[in-house]
C-alpha cells in the first residue's frame, strides 16, 4: 500500500482553545516535546496560558490516554473554552481503505462517544472516546463521523483546566465492558501510575 507514506498527513484530533473568545488551534505552531516509545508530552506557552498535551498507551487495555492541561497565565480571571473533535474514520490494513462508522452515539450521561463499524474488513470493531477529566458542557451532536466535546471553565490566574480522553477500540460485543474497565482506571490515572 502506498498509503503508508501518507499517514503522517492525517490530523484526526482537533483541539481549539479559546481564552475570552480569542482562539488558538493547537498543532498549528510547534511545541517543545519529550517522548518515549509509549508516551509523548508537548509543552507550549502563550501570554494567556501554559499548555501541556500528553498521550500514552495503557499497560493492559486497548486504549490511548490523551490529556490536555491548560493553566491560566493571563494575570486575570478568564473564560477558557476547549473544543475537542476526533475523526472516527478508520483506515484498513493493508489496503488503507477508509471506513466510516455504521452507527455513532453518545452513551451514558453524554461524556462518552461510541462509533461502530460493520464492514467485513473492520472485523466489527467499536471505537470509543470517554471523558475522565473535566466533564464536557453538554453532549455535542456527532458530525461528519467525529466525536465532539466542548468544555468551558472560568479560571482564576494559576488555575487549570484538565481535559482527559480515553480512546480505545474493541470488538463491538466487548466495547461496553472495555470502556467500563477503562473508566475504573480513573483513580490510577489521577495518581500518575500506569493505566
Amino acid at each position: 500500500s502506498t498509503g503508508y507514506w501518507e499517514r503522517g498527513e492525517s490530523r484526526p484530533l482537533t483541539l481549539v482553545v479559546r481564552v475570552d473568545g480569542e482562539a488558538d488551534t493547537l498543532g498549528t505552531a510547534p511545541w517543545a516535546y519529550r517522548w518515549t516509545p509509549y508516551a509523548v508530552a508537548f509543552h507550549g506557552r502563550t501570554p494567556r496560558y501554559d499548555g501541556t498535551l500528553t498521550y500514552r498507551f495503557a499497560d493492559d487495555l486497548p486504549i490511548v490516554v490523551i490529556q490536555l492541561t491548560l493553566v491560566n497565565r493571563s494575570g486575570r480571571r478568564a473564560t477558557f473554552e476547549v473544543d475537542a473533535r476526533m475523526a472516527t474514520t478508520l483506515r484498513t490494513s493493508p489496503t488503507y481503505a477508509t471506513r466510516q462508522p455504521t452507527r455513532t452515539a453518545f452513551v451514558g450521561d453524554g461524556s462518552a462517544f461510541l462509533a461502530a463499524y460493520d464492514a467485513a474488513d473492520t472485523d466489527s470493531v467499536a471505537l470509543f472516546v470517554t471523558n475522565v477529566g473535566a466533564a464536557p458542557d453538554a453532549p455535542c451532536e456527532p458530525a461528519e463521523s467525529a466525536s465532539a466535546f466542548r468544555y468551558t471553565r472560568d479560571l482564576a490566574p494559576g488555575d487549570s483546566l484538565v481535559v482527559t480522553h480515553l480512546v480505545g477500540t474493541s470488538r463491538q460485543r466487548d466495547a461496553e465492558a472495555v470502556r467500563r474497565r477503562a473508566d475504573q482506571r480513573v483513580i490510577v490515572l489521577a495518581l500518575g501510575v500506569g493505566v
